[in-house]
């Protein structure tokens, strides 16, 4: 990881980038850092403001900060639906500190009674492990493990946890309780979009009690384009680059349309095979599908709800 800069708040803990299908549904976002420690080579949000990669800003408060806010917003009456965590970076990266935040980020938001949709690469402390397991109709935890290949880590995701890692977190998860998911992301074509990849990765995550795994191919364009040239080999941007052109020659967000749906069909049947349902994500894939792939929270009526709240 590249410089660590300790502050206390950020102008606002919750805020309102969200994938486009919920925009309208009464979510915010919430993230323990500004930049992200992992910092993924193929990583759109990365490409902002390509001066500041190397600098993740943590701020010390902003548990406290969360708590505040969500006191605001129930006495306004307008709590969120569901709050997604890590939405632009990653928490658990193996620092004591990000990990205190999360922690008390995670128990602000169960004490308002708010839905948590949690996506990480990282590893989760025991200690966040055990917040979470106290609270298991408030909370899913995604766990993103894009492919089993050692080569395909070091190419695109090199600071990322290792898979054996993930996995195990999410037994311990499972063995707390607590509700799991899976995610394939990014797929990249040639380099871990065949069935001798998707297979085994699938039958991993059966095996730790995953029965629902969300797809997605990588996000291109210009901008990741030309992250991605500054980061890997020359090869390995000309192997790719053919793939995310357009009828124009120009460089393009997404692989070919008839492509895509040809290879979520064949993936949609191997996962039948393991028992597991697949998910397409509507938001990178507009052109094929409409919906959500997230977990939406049950609505709470009566009694329950003021309780909460």
């Amino acid at each position: 990881m590249g410089e660590l800069r300790i502050s206390e708040k950020k102008s606002r803990a919750f805020t309102s980038g969200l994938p486009q299908c919920l925009a309208d549904a009464g979510v915010l976002a919430f993230n323990v850092v500004s930049g992200c420690p992992v910092d993924c080579h193929y990583c759109k949000y990365q490409t902002k403001d390509p001066s500041r990669a190397d600098v993740v800003h943590l701020y010390t408060l902003l548990g406290q900060q969360a708590r505040d806010e969500l006191a605001s917003l129930a006495r306004r009456g307008s709590l969120p639906n569901m709050v997604l965590f890590n939405t632009v970076s990653e928490s658990f990266f193996g620092n004591a500190l990000a990990n205190r935040v999360a922690g008390e980020a995670l128990e602000a938001l169960f004490s308002a009674g708010v839905y948590v949709n949690l996506t990480t690469k990282g590893i989760m402390p025991r200690s966040v492990m055990d917040i979470a397991s106290r609270y298991p109709h408030l909370i899913t935890v995604t766990v993103n493990v894009a492919s089993l290949s050692e080569s395909f880590h070091r190419l695109f995701e090199p600071r990322v946890a290792m898979p054996d890692d993930r996995f195990h977190m999410i037994r311990r998860l499972r063995e707390l309780g607590v509700p799991v998911r899976g995610r394939i992301e990014p797929l990249v074509p040639t380099e871990n979009d065949s069935a001798k990849d998707l297979e085994p990765l699938l039958a991993r995550f059966r095996e730790v009690g995953v029965k629902d795994v969300v797809v997605a191919y990588l996000h291109y364009g210009v901008d990741v384009a030309n992250r991605l040239a500054r980061r890997v080999s020359r090869v390995q941007t000309a192997l790719l680059g053919p793939w995310y052109r357009g009828p124009n020659g120009e460089t393009v967000h997404l692989v070919d349309k008839e492509y895509r749906k040809r290879k979520y069909t064949e993936f949609k049947q191997i996962a039948q095979r393991y028992s597991m349902r697949l998910l397409v994500c509507a938001c990178r894939n507009a052109d094929i599908y409409s919906g959500r792939c997230f977990v939406m929270p049950a609505p709470i009526q009566g009694p329950e709800k003021k309780k909460l709240l």
